[in-house]
C-alpha cells in the first residue's frame, strides 16, 4: 500500500514539474548586505511547477578579531509560491511579483583561539521562516527581491556546554541577481 502511495506522489510531482511556465525558469542571486559583514551568500532558484519554485544556496562568513577567528558556513533553502507570476512594475511574466515562502536555514560557526590554534568550540543555528516578498525584474534579466519574514531561530552548542535557545523575531531580506 505504501508503495502505491509513493508511486502516486511521484507521478503527481512529475506531472506538476512538466508544467511550462511563462518567462525564465532559473535565477541566481546573492545577498549584498552579507558583504558588509565579511560574508557571502549565493543561491540558485528553479521554477518547478505552476506557481512553485525551490531555492537552495550556500554561504560563508568570517568574523572575530584580535586573538580569535570564527568561520560560519551556512545552507539556505526555500520553497516559494508565486501569487501572480507577474512583476507589476515592469510587466515581466514568470518568477516575478509577490510571493509567499517557507524557508529553513542551517549555519555552523566555529571559533579558534589564534595564538595557540586551539579550537574553542562550535555552535549551530537553525532558522525557520515564513516570508512575504516581491521580485522586481529589470531589463528582462536583473532581479531585485526584498522580503519580510517571521523567523523562529534555534541556537545550540555542539558540545552541549551551553543551554540551547529559541527565539522568534521579524526579519528583512534582500537579494540581487539574474533570471535566465
Amino acid at each position: 500500500m505504501k508503495g502505491g502511495r509513493l508511486v502516486a506522489v511521484l507521478l503527481l510531482l512529475a506531472g506538476a514539474a512538466g508544467a511550462q511556465p511563462q518567462g525564465k525558469r532559473n535565477a541566481v542571486s546573492h545577498k549584498p548586505f552579507a558583504l558588509a559583514s565579511s560574508g557571502v551568500v549565493v543561491q540558485y532558484e528553479r521554477y518547478l511547477a505552476e506557481r512553485w519554485s525551490a531555492l537552495a544556496g550556500l554561504g560563508a562568513r568570517r568574523a572575530a578579531r584580535e586573538d580569535f577567528r570564527s568561520v560560519t558556513l551556512s545552507f539556505v533553502s526555500e520553497g516559494r509560491f508565486w501569487l501572480s507570476l507577474r512583476d507589476w512594475a515592469s510587466d515581466y511574466r514568470g518568477m516575478a511579483g509577490p510571493y509567499l515562502s517557507v524557508a529553513a536555514d542551517a549555519a555552523r560557526t566555529s571559533v579558534t583561539y589564534v595564538p595557540t590554534d586551539r579550537d574553542v568550540g562550535a555552535a549551530w543555528r537553525i532558522q525557520e521562516s515564513l516570508r512575504f516578498g516581491n521580485r522586481f525584474v529589470i531589463w528582462n534579466l536583473q532581479e531585485i527581491t526584498p522580503a519580510a519574514s517571521l523567523d523562529v531561530i534555534h541556537d545550540f552548542d555542539e558540545q552541549g556546554r551551553l543551554a540551547p535557545g529559541t527565539r522568534t523575531t521579524l526579519g528583512l531580506d534582500f537579494t540581487v541577481g539574474w533570471v535566465f
